[in-house]
């Protein structure tokens, strides 16, 4: 019995997409890289430009520089077994001046929570950094002096390279999901474009002659060579000789538009597009990154902050490593010692841990030592004020400061209690400042159940022309903690002793001259942080 079968024709993919697809019009201006390594975030930031554009926000600028530099200093390296034999101050992070990595795994960082400010607030440097810039910088990226966290925390957190500007922006830039797709496959990135979306793609190079770049010839030699990141922005098969056909791409090299054969996919190792934007937003916790100068009770040090926890997670992942990210930085006492930090931060406020007994703290180990809760005291991101708790549970004032401690001026006349407090004090709390004065003691404002614990005090608080009524709670039992009312700015609190609302509560550093620091109390639920310095 013969048998038979069914020809079916042969249809080809390239037939169910248009043979042109130009997605220019949606791009923003060509940039240039100049001599850095960094195409990778030129790419990225163009498909998130694009991306802004087609969603109607117009030609956006936004920072390459940024994404680069805090891109290193946020990552987070996933084997913890070699940081470990790095010592209590084992380098875990990245180098900001350096370049390096891919611009699909940057579109992935901006899908994963990372986000990026406008150019103006941290332009790009066309050059790479040399020692002028930074005695470190004299070491190349891979030299084992940078084994030392201090060192990268050293150029990464300096305000000369990272400015306040760019951490405290009104709005920041991100994508809400990404793709990847097979980098040498054309229907995957035909069919990406045809879907008005702009493609990532990480290449070796080959030929790079106009007018469109080609593979390597056979026996070329030192072909490929390099590796290079661009936008792809469309395609051109209109012309019926195969050769001339070809992808439209934006570069990073400042020369305009590139055209790349179907045949250069061959070089291609990454790709992906940005398949969603969320609306500009603020980026509160970003604040926190920085070099903080710390005075909890008035024992100093250096608060090193450059990571946002859970920002590794997703490299973690990749890495198979289930260890949760809470890494904050590192503490610095005033030897010199390190102590990994850990913890979490929400909005405007951090809450960390310091463990003497742990120095060199896993990425996700707390401790049970001093635990920490800061909430920043005003919008310039260099100020944060509240207090810690000791293993024995006991409550202690703090607060850490951007470049520079706070200056206590008067001392505050020991030992300390209620009448210690009459005097004038520099007040700042929820970008409020002004001077509270407390003037006399008087007890008549204190309930029954207040007037058995706390001593009381009344005065004004003033800010320019326009003076408040403020009373003032000094406990009895600890003298070193006081409340302070101000009504008619903080509320009228209901439960005051219970929930601590409509006040700023606030405790004297034991070891400082006249520092009083803690947190105020909204009732409407507003909490910031608050510093009082004699005058």
């Amino acid at each position: 019995m013969g048998t038979s079968s069914v020809i079916t024709p042969k249809v080809s993919l390239a037939q169910t997409r248009p043979n042109y697809v130009d997605l220019s019009p949606y791009q923003t201006t060509i940039k240039n890289q100049g001599s850095r390594t960094t195409c990778i975030t030129f790419s990225a930031i163009a498909a998130l430009e694009a991306a802004y554009k087609r969603a109607g926000y117009g030609d956006l600028d936004l920072s390459e520089q940024f994404l680069n530099h805090i891109g290193k200093t946020f990552w987070l390296h996933p084997r913890w077994n070699e940081i470990l034999a790095k010592g209590e101050d084992g380098s875990e992070t990245q180098v900001g001046a350096f370049g390096g990595g891919g611009g699909v795994g940057y579109i992935e960082n901006l899908a994963r929570g990372f986000k990026v400010p406008v150019e103006s607030l941290m332009p790009y440097r066309l050059t790479e950094y040399t020692s002028a810039d930074h005695p470190h910088l004299f070491y190349a990226w891979n030299s084992t002096f940078w084994n030392k966290q201090r060192r990268m925390s050293d150029f990464n957190l300096d305000p000369r390279f990272l400015p306040l500007a760019a951490l405290n922006a009104n709005k920041y830039y991100t994508a809400q999901s990404f793709k990847r797709i097979n980098p040498k496959s054309v229907i995957e990135i035909e069919s990406a474009l045809a879907q008005g979306k702009e493609v990532v793609w990480d290449t070796i190079l080959a030929n790079t002659a106009s007018p469109i770049w080609q593979p390597c010839s056979p026996g070329q030699a030192n072909c490929p060579n390099g590796a290079h990141s661009m936008l792809i922005i469309g395609y051109d098969r209109r012309d019926p000789d195969p050769t001339k056909h070809y992808f439209l791409v934006k570069n990073s090299w400042g020369g305009g538009y590139t055209k790349i054969s179907y045949g250069y996919l061959q070089y291609g190792y990454d790709a992906g597009y940005i398949e969603a934007i969320k609306p500009p937003q603020r980026w509160y916790e970003l604040a926190f990154v920085g070099r903080w100068d710390m005075n909890f009770d008035g024992w100093k040090g250096t608060l090193d902050i450059y990571h946002l926890p859970g920002y590794a997670q997703w490299i973690f992942s990749k890495f198979g490593v289930t260890t949760i990210d809470r890494r904050i930085g590192t503490f610095y006492d005033t030897t010199g010692k390190a102590f990994k930090v850990n913890g979490s931060i929400t909005g405007q406020t951090i809450r960390f841990y310091i463990d003497g007994k742990n120095p060199n703290a896993r990425w996700d180990q707390i401790g049970n030592d001093r635990e920490f809760s800061y909430t920043m005291v005003d919008n310039s991101g260099t100020l944060m004020a509240g207090s810690h708790k000791d293993p024995d549970g006991r409550l202690y004032g703090g607060y850490a400061k951007k470049q520079g401690l706070l200056s206590s001026m008067a001392q505050t006349p020991r030992p300390i209690q209620a009448r210690s407090y009459l005097a004038s004090w520099n007040t700042r709390f929820n970008n409020v400042q002004g001077t509270l004065t407390l003037s006399r003691m008087d007890n008549s404002f204190l309930s029954l159940t207040e007037s058995s614990q706390y001593s009381g005090l009344v005065g004004t608080f003033q800010i320019g022309t326009t003076t408040y009524p403020a009373q003032a709670l000094v406990s009895t039992v600890n003298p070193n903690e006081i409340r302070i009312r101000i009504r008619a700015i903080l509320g009228n609190p209901e439960s005051t002793l219970e929930s601590g609302d409509g006040q700023l509560l606030g405790r004297h550093l034991n070891h400082e001259r006249g520092v009083v620091a803690g947190s105020a109390n909204y009732t409407n639920g507003i909490v910031s942080g608050f510093v009082m310095v004699r005058n």
